[in-house]
C-alpha cells in the first residue's frame, strides 16, 4: 500500500506541474537607461544593463523578481561601480568584467555588487588586457573552489585565460592569468562582433558578408566552423551546454512574418534551434525589442526599449510566428524544490500581444 501509495503521488505532481507564463512582463525602475546591451543571469531573475554608446554611464543591475514589502513584483535596480559596456563571466556569473578604467579591464564579485553597489571593489583587474567591448566565459572543470575562464576582446581577437581560486567561505583567495593567444588565427581574419557559449568552447562572430557563424574553439585556440545561419543577426546568446544536443541561439535580426494574412518582413527577437535548423519569433507585436539572452532553464528574457519593460518567453509555448499555443505539455515547468537557483514566474504578468 506504501509502494502505490507513493506512485500515485509521483503520478499526480507530474499530472498538475505548473507550468512558466508563456510570456511575462515587468516594467523596469524609470530611473536607468536601457541601452542596447544587456545580459540575463542564469536564473533569470537578473539583468545586467549596460547604456553602450554613453561614455562614462553607470552600468546597472536590475533584479525582476523582487518583490516590495506587500508582495508585488517591482525589479529593483543596483547600482554599480562599473562604467559603459561590462559583461558577466558568463556561466556561474561570480564575476563580472568591465572595461574602460584607469587601471585596466576590473573584475568584480557578483555577490558584493549586490550588497555594496557602487561601493564594491574589484577582485582583481588586468591592465594589459583591456578593451571595450568583450566577452567572458566560464571554462569546463571549473568548481566551488577553482574557477576557470576566459575573456575575449573585439580587436585583433585577442584572448586570454583566468582561474581564480576561491576559500570556502567564497572570497577570492588567489587569481592566476595565462598567455595572451589571438583566438581563432588559422581563420587569417579578425571575428567580427564575437560572442562566447556559456562554456567558453565556441565562439559566434560574422563573416564578410556579415552573417552569423559559429566556430567550435580546439585546444590549441584554433576555430572550425560548427554552422552558417546565412543571414546577418545581432551579438548572439548561447543557450546552455547540454551534451545531448547543440543548443540553441537567441538573437534579434529580421524574418518574413505573416500579418493579417499578408508575408511581411519584421525585425525582432528570434530563437534559433542548432539541431533542427528551425528558427521561432519570440517578439511578436513588439516594436523595438533589444539584447535577448537566455536562462539555464530555456526561457528567454529581454527588454522592450519602447516600454522600458523585460520580457520573460518559454519558448516552447510559442509557435514558430510568436503566438502562443494551446498546447502546454512540452512548457518549462516552475522550479518549486527546496535551494532551486530558477527563479518563481514573473507575477503578476501581462501579455505581450
Amino acid at each position: 500500500m506504501k509502494l502505490r501509495l507513493f506512485f500515485l503521488v509521483i503520478f499526480s505532481h507530474n499530472l498538475f506541474a505548473e507550468c512558466v507564463p508563456a510570456i511575462s512582463e515587468i516594467g523596469l525602475p524609470y530611473d536607468i537607461k536601457t541601452g542596447r546591451y544587456h545580459r540575463v543571469h542564469p536564473s533569470g531573475n537578473y539583468i545586467l544593463i549596460s547604456a553602450s554608446g554613453d561614455y562614462g554611464s553607470s552600468v546597472s543591475l536590475v533584479d525582476i523578481s523582487a518583490t516590495t514589502t506587500t508582495g508585488i513584483k517591482e525589479a529593483k535596480a543596483y547600482k554599480t561601480p562599473m562604467i559603459d559596456e561590462a559583461y558577466p563571466v558568463e556561466g556561474s556569473w561570480k564575476l563580472f568584467a568591465s572595461p574602460n578604467h584607469t587601471d585596466g579591464m576590473r573584475y568584480y564579485d557578483f555577490k558584493t555588487v549586490l550588497a555594496k553597489e557602487k561601493n564594491a571593489v574589484p577582485v582583481f583587474n588586468d591592465s594589459n588586457h583591456n578593451q571595450y567591448y568583450h566577452s567572458s566565459a566560464e571554462l569546463p572543470g571549473s568548481n566551488e573552489s577553482l574557477m576557470k575562464f576566459r575573456t575575449l576582446l573585439w580587436q585583433d581577437s585577442r584572448c586570454a585565460d583566468y582561474e581564480v581560486s576561491y576559500n570556502p567561505d567564497g572570497s577570492v583567495k588567489n587569481t592566476k592569468k595565462g598567455n595572451s593567444y589571438e583566438l581563432c588565427k588559422n581563420l587569417n581574419q579578425t571575428l567580427r562582433n564575437p560572442i562566447l557559449s556559456k562554456d567558453g568552447t565556441e565562439v559566434a562572430s560574422q563573416d564578410e558578408a556579415g552573417n552569423t557563424v559559429i566556430y567550435k574553439i580546439s585546444s590549441n585556440h584554433k576555430c572550425q566552423m560548427d554552422a552558417d545561419l546565412g543571414y546577418p543577426t545581432s551579438k548572439v546568446s548561447f543557450s546552455y551546454p547540454d551534451g545531448n544536443s547543440k543548443g540553441k541561439i537567441t538573437f534579434v535580426g529580421s524574418s518574413t512574418q505573416m500579418i493579417n494574412g499578408v508575408p511581411q518582413l519584421v525585425n525582432g527577437v528570434h530563437l534559433y534551434d542548432r539541431d533542427t535548423k528551425e528558427t521561432k519569433f519570440l517578439s511578436k507585436n513588439i516594436s523595438d525589442a533589444s539584447y535577448p539572452g537566455m536562462t539555464k532553464d530555456g526561457r528567454v528574457v529581454f527588454i522592450n526599449r519602447n516600454k522600458h519593460t523585460a520580457i520573460t518567453v518559454d519558448p516552447n509555448q510559442l509557435n514558430p510566428d510568436g503566438s502562443i499555443k494551446e498546447d502546454k505539455s512540452k512548457c518549462i515547468q516552475v522550479d518549486n524544490s527546496a535551494g532551486s537557483s530558477l527563479p518563481l514566474p514573473i507575477k503578476p504578468e501581462s501579455t505581450a500581444q
